[in-house]
Order: structure tokens, then sequence, then C-alpha cells
């Protein structure tokens, strides 16, 4: 393998088809992160919109509540109050044990903390009983803090 400007990965081969390679990549490379600040800028912009959708949520509850209504409706939609309850674990063995002694499965989620399977993969090669893994490949990524500042600055 030979190391180019653009990094590393090309095959001793010609010449011209490693730098129509690098050029190709470095333009995908480019168009991805200007993608990626415009992900960045909207997630940013969509976060300050729910926090403040959030704030006004919970001032048209406290009024709905002190006024004593259910429901209130206006010419841009309706609103109506709702409890939901929200379990948090205080003692998993004290739960757990219960739920094996009554058999009250329902109350467990079915899934698998990943981090000992995947250790348990590296040392032993082999997987829990009853359990499967796949394996998804992404691109892992960083941004050029300098190119960044030049393309907000555009």
């Amino acid at each position: 393998m030979t190391e180019t400007k653009q990094g590393r990965g090309f095959n001793e081969n010609d010449e011209g088809v490693q730098e129509a390679v690098g050029e190709k990549l470095g333009e995908m490379s480019e168009k991805f992160y200007k993608l990626k600040i415009q992900l960045d800028e909207l997630e940013d912009m969509k976060r300050t919109l729910n926090t403040e959708k959030e704030i006004v949520g919970k001032e048209i509850a406290e009024i709905m509540e002190t006024e004593g209504m259910e429901k209130f409706t206006s010419p841009a939609g309706s609103h109506s109050l709702f409890s939901e309850v929200y379990p948090g674990i205080k003692d998993f063995d004290v739960f757990t044990d219960w739920v094996f002694k009554t058999g009250s499965i329902e109350f467990m989620q079915k899934r698998v903390n990943a981090a000992p399977v995947r250790e348990m993969l590296k040392t032993t090669g082999a997987c829990p009983p009853g359990i499967d893994v796949h394996t998804e490949t992404r691109v892992r990524t960083r941004v050029n803090a300098a190119w960044k500042s030049a393309q907000i600055a555009l």
C-alpha cells in the first residue's frame, strides 16, 4: 500500500488512477462534511425549539390545572391533560426476585446489554446461550475544525 496526500489505502497501481480516486474521495468527503454541518445546525435549532415548546407546554398545563380544565381548544389546536406513570428501579435485586417468584415476566424488557456480550466475544469467541449478534460497519468521521470554520463563514 502507498500513502498519498489523501491518506492511506491505495494499492500499488497506476498513479493516474490513484489521483482520480483520491480526488473523488476528497470531493465526497467535502460534500459529506457540508451535509454534516447543515444537519448539526438543524439539530441545534431542533433542540432549541423543543426546549421552547416544552416550556410553553408546561405553562399551558399549569394554567389548565390551576383553572381545573381538562381540555382546551383554540383556533390553533386543542390541549388535554393526561398523566402517565414512569417506573424507576429502586432495588434491582428485590425487583428481579419478585419477577421470578411471581412469574411476572411482562415487567421486563427483552434487551441485552451489548458491552458484556462484546467482551465475552472478544475473550471467548462465543456468545451467551440464546444470544445472536450481527455486525454493522459504518464510517466514523471527524470534521477538520479549520475547514468547518471556513464553511460556516461562507
